[in-house]
This record gives structure tokens, C-alpha cells and sequence, in this order.
């Protein structure tokens, strides 16, 4: 997920690809699973009505996903709490639904789909029993205080509930942070409200250095590659880093960083092992948040102007990430997409040749050699720009 967000894919198209691709996969199962509902459990209901619930069932599981994701940052870790949570709740929801728990603690706990599918399956049995069957009549007859209208009113609500919290949650493009680290650096800075004149005299006190920072163990190496430089650095900075901290918890990764980066060199972070060499990188990209300081790009904040950032900077990961069944130039192609540039296949042609992979330029990723995808990685953090 990071990897397509720091490309610059919106939250939006985001969603809707694992929405297209959720509901293919599932379509025809939940019709072959109403069709047997139809056939053997509810004779005298509709098949129209019963393909409508499974469906609307299918759809909230797909939100509750979203949303579930939404608060962490690893698929891994979403999938477990969404395994545990589903379980729990159905095991409870039969508990739930039973008459004597009052309507309003039902309609809250029916944010759970589980327990509205149960209600709607029990509605379904009584009023499948009705001499003529279930009409379209019945779909406001109360069982239980509920109805099939409530049901089906209370799916369409929550999927959309869902898909607005998941959304609003895992977007904060101006944060690149997932929803609790949010909440908790908005925490960290109403907190430290109180504290801005320390925070501006520490601003004050901590120029940058060429020498190793005492806090954070960094050291910044500039190294020229022309006399051009010398021009550059009196009329402009490329990149500024501006008092930059991060911290996880009791741990403090970065500790007011401050660098420039010039036009024509090359910019080296040396460090030992938890320097803080990564996470600062991460924070350039786009991938972390500092929880105060600035990093500008021509002026410009990345902080509060991701899709500046994501097209004016490429990142190299330490890993690699394809997909393994496109090929090297349908990444290119597919990277020049989700930057918002047309995939021209002259100069994408031109840079695989540039690194060296034109026999390889139609042999899908899962086989290439390890450093063979090293160099795909460096012409994907170049593409469209």
C-alpha cells in the first residue's frame, strides 16, 4: 500500500480498484449461494430479494476490510484483527438479536454486518412461511422490531459509513500517516502548543553543519560535481530540511535534523544503525511525518503538498516491489499512470536502454535476476518526470 501511495496513487482510485476487483471475485459465488438459498431454504421468497441481501452482505464485509485496513499499516496485521473481530461478533450476534435487547443497542451493533445478515436471514424464514410467500408487501413487516426494509436500509448506510471512515482515515495525504499515528501527532502537537517560543529558539539554535549531529548521529556529506555548485548554492536551495523530528512512541529516531540539497550533487547521509538514515529518508518521501519541522522543495512544503512531492521526487526502496506477472515495460508504462503522465514508449524504450535491460524489456518481473530488479527499481523512482 505504501509503495502505490508514495508513487502518488490517490486513496480514491485506490479504493475503487480493490472495489472492482472484490466484487468480480465474489459476484458469481454470492449469486450461486442465493440461487441455492432460493432453492432449497426460501421457496416462496423471491430470488430478486435474496441475491439483493447477499449482495449488500458481500459488499459491507469488503467495507468493514477498508476500514479495518485503514487503521493499520500492514495487510498482515488488518487481515488478523479483521479474522478475530468477525468471529467474535459472529458468534455474539445470535445473543443479539434476541427480543429483549432494546432496538437502539441493536441498530449500534448493527455496524457489524454479521448481525444484520442474521436479522435479515430471520425475518426471511418467518416470512417465508406466510401463505403467499414474500412479497414486496412485507418488506415493512416488523419481527423482533425489525424489518427487511431496516435491514437492507441499515447495509446501504453502514457500506457507505464505512467507506467514508476508511476513506477519510487512511487519506490524509497531507499527513502520509495512517489514522492512529495521526491522532496521536495531532495529540503531540496540541501538547506542545504551550512550548512554540522553545520550539522556535531550539529552531534558532540548531543551523546546519556540515559535522555529525550529536542527537541524532547523522552526518551529511556534500559532494561537488561542478564549479557550477557555487552559483547555485548563493542564488538557490533544491531541498530544505528544516528542524526535522520523529519520534515513535519513547523513541526519538530523528532529532532536529537540518540539511540542503543543491542542484548538480550528490547529498550522502552517514550513520550508524539507528542513526536515523531510513526514517529520515522516509520522511523526504513522503512515507513518514515529522512531528515538527519542514522540508521544502523549491519552496514548496512537502508536508502539507504530497502531490508535489510524489511527482517531483523518486524513491528507490530497499526493496523490491513489483508486481510479478507485468513485465519490465508494462511497470514503466503502469509507473507513468499513477504519476498523472501519458506513458510515452520512446523514452520509456530510451530508458531501459539506459539501464541496460532491452532483452529484458518483455520478460515479466518474477524472472529477473536480483540485479536486474535493482536496476528496474532505480528507472521506476525516475519515470514520469
Amino acid at each position: 500500500n505504501d509503495f502505490l501511495f508514495r508513487q502518488g496513487i490517490s486513496h480514491s482510485k485506490y479504493l475503487l480498484s480493490w472495489f472492482l476487483t472484490f466484487i468480480l471475485i465474489t459476484t458469481i459465488p454470492t449469486l450461486c449461494t442465493s440461487y441455492l438459498l432460493y432453492r432449497y431454504l426460501f421457496v416462496h421468497t423471491s430470488f430478486f430479494l435474496i441475491a439483493i441481501s447477499q449482495l449488500l452482505f458481500t459488499i459491507n464485509i469488503f467495507g468493514m476490510s477498508f476500514l479495518f485496513q485503514s487503521f493499520v499499516k500492514t495487510v498482515q496485521t488488518g487481515q488478523t484483527i479483521l479474522k478475530v473481530v468477525y468471529l467474535g461478533v459472529t458468534i455474539l450476534s445470535n445473543a443479539i438479536i434476541r427480543p429483549e435487547v432494546p432496538l437502539i443497542a441493536k441498530c449500534i451493533l448493527a455496524i457489524f454486518p454479521q448481525i444484520t445478515q442474521l436479522a435479515n436471514f430471520e425475518l426471511l424464514l418467518i416470512l417465508d412461511n406466510y401463505p403467499n410467500g414474500i412479497d414486496y408487501t412485507l418488506l415493512t413487516t416488523p419481527y423482533n422490531q425489525i424489518t427487511l426494509s431496516n435491514t437492507f436500509t441499515i447495509y446501504c448506510f453502514t457500506f457507505f459509513a464505512y467507506i467514508l471512515v476508511a476513506t477519510v482515515m487512511a487519506s490524509y495525504e497531507n499527513s502520509g500517516m495512517d489514522c492512529l499515528s495521526y491522532m496521536k501527532y495531532m495529540i503531540k502537537q496540541f501538547k506542545n502548543a504551550g512550548y512554540k517560543a522553545l520550539e522556535e529558539r531550539d529552531n534558532a539554535d540548531n543551523e546546519f553543519q556540515n559535522e555529525f549531529d550529536i542527537q541524532s548521529g547523522l552526518k551529511v556529506q556534500h559532494e561537488e560535481l561542478s564549479v557550477e555548485n557555487t552559483e547555485n548554492k548563493k542564488n538557490k536551495k533544491y531541498l530544505s530540511i528544516n528542524n526535522i523530528s520523529k519520534y515513535y512512541g519513547d523513541l526519538t529516531a530523528v532529532n532536529n535534523f537540518n540539511g540542503e540539497l543543491y542542484p548538480n550533487e550528490i547529498f550522502c547521509l552517514l550513520g550508524h544503525n539507528g542513526a536515523g538514515k531510513t526514517t529520515l529518508i522516509k520522511m523526504i518521501s513522503g512515507l513518514e511525518s515529522p512531528e515538527k519541522g519542514d522540508i521544502l522543495l523549491n519552496g514548496t512544503s512537502l508536508i502539507t503538498n504530497k502531490k508535489y512531492l510524489y511527482k517531483n521526487i523518486g524513491l528507490c526502496a530497499q526493496e523490491d516491489i513489483f508486481f510479478d506477472y507485468l513485465t519490465v515495460t508494462e511497470h514503466l508504462q503502469l509507473m507513468c499512470e499513477i504519476k498523472g503522465e501519458s506513458a510515452n514508449m520512446a523514452e520509456i524504450n530510451q530508458l531501459i536502454t539506459k539501464i541496460d535491460l532491452v532483452d529484458k524489456k518483455d520478460a515479466i518481473t518474477s524472472t529477473l535476476s536480483g540485479g536486474q530488479k535493482r536496476k528496474l527499481c532505480i528507472a521506476l523512482a525516475i519515470t514520469g518526470n
